[in-house]
């Protein structure tokens, strides 16, 4: 029933306080149309507003040509997916006209019908259960009659309801039929006699069939039940038969074979109702469900409902309210936004809370416990990052479920949150939402779901350096043979594990934890698929894992790493020291030439600011999608994709280029991990040699966080404890220590496998939190903690907030270049053996001791991890004297015995090297795309603008008009644009570029449309929405040069209309200046991609 609507629906618009969603539902007559205000009539059809009920208005509709369907129509703004909503109301029409209510989106197409309702000349109930996993655009109402007659439809109401249990039965009310009048997703026998009966039970459907005969069975069958293995259901239908008909129901899989049948009961004549429960245990298809009569008789059976057993969590998104919840120090709060109304929790000195009770859970069944939330609305409390902390956790007699009581840390943004946990008896459980004290925040759509055990049953694993994308390379392609484990999580009924690769098979044996192997390298280039089989005591497979070993072909430029994860560009160890990016007035070219000064020698930018770096002599990683875009079809995808690769190509040859980054803190952000790693092995597909680096907060449970490690060949964890003691660090130690010890835990959550590659404070916490003093790291807290780094692990270091939020201080960027360029000059040294136990000893445990070899010499980084001053005694092997490098000083060893004195967090450097090794060899680099595109920068005399009180809306959308004439055409017309997140831009109906699956507000299109001008009138229309997560806002700048040299400039400004329809415009509102928060001075100007108009669809 797809409706073909060509109307222009509205965009988003803000809940309204009233209960009833729908617009003017007492149909208001607009005195300009004569028609009701908000309501629209289908081509052709009559409609009036006439006397209804009580005397309230209701709506007629009516047409001229018998057999045609009219209707009434309604844009349904405030519809928001994943929350249930009931509608009622009446309708009346002539006996035996048929009419149907249903709503509808047509992106993606779902239509929520009632199905015909045949009228009898009275007033007859409507009731439509509604709800949309997923909107694009907004959902539309309609009310529709078949001509001849009139139909008239009043009492209209549209309002948040509590979502029944769910219905796992598909077309239960059989109102969904094929072209052969049998409802949808229903078969009836090879041969039987039946079909849908009408009216069967106060107006309903049902299923009727007449038996074949003694003996014999005929049935209506339904496939694909989506029942979960190990949740008990419930299945419940309504049925009358002639009397002795035997009646019965029955489900089955046959993956492997399981049936749970229901008695056949035979019918009185009357209408009876059936109910009976069932579990399946794990299986490999859904089961079918079958309706069955057997020998003589009819029957006619309908409301068939399969709902899960036990009390569920209800009310998650608050739609109704408190209700179901135990609220302590908070309120539901009406947000303006798609999110309607939330849970908001404010405390003091006492922790708020939130409980619902009662919810029943199955021993030894994995759950996830989901929820969204966010900073509310009382920002007076928060800690010394402008966060609060709160948790969503389960309650089991009491008491917190093992594993699940940890405290998060949430802004002002909405954030995803997971918690998994698998209770050890059946039982019932609490959802306690908390927020401590002081603190104030908002939460919304919690649910609870079963889930698959988390952990694969079995991993297989590669040592290092084969463990980087599983294969050889240059650097490696000398060693005869590669090892790794296997490690048996979850399948221990396994009696053996075979291994296969080549041809041969390999019995593992346990050794610790694991099963070790050691395999021979393949000579030859191509994949090499590793099995192995976990057999039972019979010798059947009860499990299965493959990973794919490659032997890659040489390359003109590969980066790989060695056993120890130190990298290697072509061969040659590099030890990067890099920066996330650089906010700043400054020109990219001016700083990167600063960084360099700084000692840096990579950075992490945009494909079109790799030249920049590299006149500077820096590497860069390109930043990569984090997740692909959702393709509609192949075809979809494969346009994407021939694009995605043509724009790749010339970055791939760049020598500059020596990595990707492809997300930050995804875990912490609760960005699902799968789209991720999907996206990581789509890049990986693109460019074997090059890895990709992804980075963490602190934050996050170890078993959590290596699903997301699986999307990268680098990891590391952000950490900025200045000031400390500070909340950043989400360990118990507050202070400078934590790098080290988030160090520590990379390696583990990679199992030591891939390199890790810390990020650093490079800005003061009031940069972020807009408060002062502004604390940055002194020269000696950044070099602890760069040192601190690396004496853990890390085999590269990156720096992130440089004159982050538009606070500009170049002084601190030279401040931090002493502990850069130290580390710098140390980096032969760094990439150097380790020798473990280290010679240098010593009986302090505050003291941590890193002993490299490099050209023969001793390197003994010495670091203090305490806050306490000490004088410290060593030992050596052997008598000798110790230069203490960046101290200018040295010290005499008595029989292989020294003492030093330590301060709080103090580093000193100890070698029996008389200067600084010769630097490491920097890859060659150089500017290849000759000199860098240039334009005006009329873009920055604009306003950041949008739609009036619209600009804080989560995926709010609207429409930006600017009319202008021209008495000659221009010699030239420049027109930049961009927006937050995403934009289309016509000239006189002309689309001209867009921004969509592409790039974001940080990069302006510049396009010369003077083509597309007249003479006269011209309009500029774009339209423009955000991704997801507000602030909303577009920047445009139209600079027109005239034949006599004269320029004009059109600006985003106060003269820009908007509309949330194309049909009622307003003046915009203007948010700022270009450089006002939080866009800043971010953006630089581009060419516009116009290969990319209109490939990819648009939201609207």
């Amino acid at each position: 029933m797809k409706l073909i609507f060509s109307l222009a629906l509205a965009c988003l618009a803000v809940c309204s306080a009233a209960e009833n969603l729908i617009g003017n539902p007492g149909f208001e007559m607009n005195p300009a149309t004569g028609l009701p205000k908000m309501w629209t009539l289908s081509k052709g059809a009559v409609g009036e507003i006439v006397e209804g009920i009580s005397g309230k208005n209701a709506l007629q509709v009516s047409g001229a040509e018998d057999g045609k369907r009219y209707w009434w129509l309604q844009s349904l703004n405030q519809i928001v997916p994943g929350h249930f909503y009931r509608l009622t109301g009446k309708v009346k029409g002539p006996a035996g006209m048929q009419t149907a209510v249903y709503v509808e989106c047509s992106n993606p197409w779902k239509t929520i019908s009632s199905g015909p309702i045949v009228c009898n000349g009275e007033w007859q109930e409507i009731s439509l259960a509604i709800e949309f996993p997923k909107l694009n655009r907004p959902p539309y109402l309609v009310l529709r009659m078949t001509a001849p007659g009139k139909a008239l439809f009043a009492d209209l109401t549209l309002a948040k309801a509590k979502r029944p249990p769910e219905n796992l039965v598909k077309n239960p009310d059989f109102s969904r039929t094929g072209k052969d009048g049998t409802p949808m997703h229903w078969h009836l026998s090879k041969g039987a006699e039946g079909k849908r009966a009408a009216d069967v039970s106060g107006g309903k459907y049902g299923l009727q069939m007449t038996g074949a005969g003694p003996g014999k069975t005929v049935h209506f069958m339904q496939g694909d039940i989506p029942v979960k293995a190990g949740t008990e259901y419930q299945l419940s239908v309504r049925f009358k038969g002639r009397k002795d008909t035997l009646f019965g129901a029955y489900l089955e899989t046959n993956a492997p074979w399981q049936t749970h049948a229901s008695p056949m009961v035979k019918c009185n004549g009357e209408w009876q109702n059936l109910k009976w429960k069932f579990k399946f245990t794990d299986f490999r298809k859904r089961p079918y469900l079958v309706f069955r009569l057997k020998g003589v008789g009819e029957v006619v059976f309908c409301e068939p409902e399969i709902t899960a057993e036990g009390r569920t969590l209800e009310n998650g998104d608050f739609s109704a309210g408190a209700k179901e919840w135990e609220v302590e120090s908070g309120k539901i709060a009406e947000t303006k936004s798609s999110y309607g109304k939330v849970l908001e929790l404010t405390c003091v000195t006492k922790n708020a809370s939130a409980r619902q009770s009662g919810i029943t859970i199955k021993g030894g069944q994995y759950y996830q416990l989901r929820y969204e939330a966010r900073g509310g609305s009382d920002r007076t409390h928060r800690d010394a990052q402008g966060a609060i902390w709160f948790r969503v956790i389960p309650l089991m007699n009491g008491k917190v479920i093992p594993g699940t009581g940890s405290w998060h840390d949430s802004f002002d943004a909405w954030q995803t949150k997971t918690v998994t946990f698998k209770p050890e008896q059946d039982g019932e459980i609490d959802i306690l939402c908390e927020v401590k004290a002081p603190g104030c925040v908002q939460f919304d759509h919690i649910a609870l779901d079963t889930v698959k055990e988390p952990v694969p049953p079995l991993e297989l694993l590669l040592n290092a350096p084969f463990s980087f994308r599983d294969g050889v390379y240059s650097s490696n392609r000398g060693e005869k043979t590669f090892s790794g484990e296997l490690l048996n999580n979850g399948v221990p009924e396994a009696m053996q594990l075979i291994l296969t690769f080549q041809d041969r098979e390999y019995p593992l044996k346990k050794h610790g934890a694991a099963y070790p192997f050691i395999l021979d390298v393949p000579s030859r280039i191509g994949e090499y698929p590793i099995v192995v089989r976990a057999l039972d005591r019979q010798g059947k497979k009860i499990a299965e894992i493959t990973r794919k070993f490659r032997v890659n072909a040489p390359a003109e430029r590969e980066v790989s790493f060695r056993k120890d994860h130190v990298m290697l560009i072509d061969g040659e160890p590099f030890f990067p020291l890099g920066v996330w990016g650089v906010d700043g007035r400054k020109t990219t070219a001016e700083k990167a030439e600063i960084l360099a000064d700084a000692g840096f020698n990579t950075a992490r930018c945009a494909a079109d600011q790799i030249d920049d770096f590299a006149s500077a002599g820096l590497m860069v990683l390109m930043k990569v999608p984090e997740s692909l875009p959702k393709f509609t079809d192949s075809a979809h995808f494969e346009r994407w994709d021939r694009m995605y690769r043509k724009g790749m190509q010339k970055y791939l040859k760049h020598p500059s280029l020596i990595g990707y980054c492809n997300t930050d803190e995804p875990a912490w952000r609760g960005v699902a991990s799968a789209p991720v790693v999907e996206a990581y092995e789509y890049i990986r597909k693109i460019d074997p040699y090059r890895p990709v680096m992804l980075n963490e907060a602190p934050r996050g449970k170890i078993a959590d966080l290596r699903s997301y490690a699986a999307a990268c060949d680098t990891y590391g964890v952000d950490i900025y404890p200045v000031p400390s003691p500070n909340p950043h660090s989400g360990l118990d130690d507050k202070t400078m220590t934590c790098v080290g010890r988030y160090a520590d835990l990379c390696r583990e959550v990679v199992r030591d496998r891939k390199p890790v590659w810390m990020t650093l404070q490079g800005f003061a916490w009031g940069m972020v939190t807009h408060k002062k003093p502004f604390v940055y790291p002194a020269h000696e807290q950044n070099r602890f903690m760069a040192y601190n780094a690396v004496a853990h692990g890390a085999t590269g270091l990156f720096w992130w907030g440089i004159n982050c939020n538009g606070y500009e201080n170049w002084d601190f960027v030279r401040e931090l270049g002493k502990t850069v360029r130290e580390i710098r000059a140390m980096t032969p040294v760094l990439v150097s053996a380790t020798v473990r136990p280290a010679k240098l000893t010593t009986a302090n445990p505050e003291l941590n001791i890193l002993h490299k070899r490099c050209n023969g010499k001793n390197w003994y980084i010495v670091l203090n991890e305490s806050p306490k001053s000490f004088n410290a005694d060593f030992k050596l092997d052997r008598t000798e004297k110790l230069n203490v490098f960046f101290e200018n000083r040295g010290i005499a060893c008595a029989d292989g015995t020294f003492s030093d004195e330590f301060t709080p967090y103090a580093v000193h450097v100890y070698s029996d090297a008389a200067e600084l090794p010769a630097p490491l060899k920097q890859p060659a680099t150089r500017r290849m795309f000759g000199k860098a595109f240039s334009s005006t920068d009329d873009f920055k005399e604009a306003s950041w603008i949008w739609f009036p009180g619209k600009n804080r809306i989560p995926k709010h959308q609207s429409y930006f008009k600017y009319e202008f004439e021209l008495c000659e055409m221009p010699v030239k017309a420049e027109l930049f644009v961009t927006a937050d997140d995403f934009f289309r831009a016509y000239i006189n109906d002309k689309a001209v570029m867009e921004h969509y699956h592409s790039r974001g507000y940080t990069e302006v299109s510049v396009r010369d449309i003077a083509e597309f001008l007249r003479t006269g009138k011209n309009t500029l229309l774009i339209k423009a929405g955000d991704g997801g997560m507000a602030p909303c806002g577009l920047l445009y700048a139209l600079r027109i040069t005239g034949r006599d040299g004269k320029v004009k400039t059109l600006l985003s400004d106060a003269s820009t209309l908007a509309s949330e329809n194309k049909r009622e415009w307003v003046p915009v509102e203007v948010i700022g200046k270009y450089g006002c928060k939080p866009w800043l001075f971010r953006s630089k100007a581009k060419p516009a991609d116009t290969e990319s108009i209109g490939a990819f669809g648009f939201p609207f």
